[in-house]
């Protein structure tokens, strides 16, 4: 949904790589990015305790 802009699914370009190796690391990115969203989002109940308990000291 990050990338949709409204255009018919066949001339819908994505961005993502077509070489593996790359296509490998942008999903571990994008895997990094939604995983932070989700954690620290308001709406997650158990926010608070997983950014005490991960803080860097």
């Amino acid at each position: 949904m990050d990338t949709w802009m409204g255009i018919v699914e066949d001339r819908w370009d994505v961005g993502f790589p077509t070489e593996m190796a790359k296509a490998k690391t942008k999903i571990a990115q994008l895997r990094k990015k939604f995983a932070v969203k989700l954690i620290t989002t308001d709406a997650n109940i158990h926010r608070k305790h997983i950014l005490e308990e991960n803080r860097i000291k």
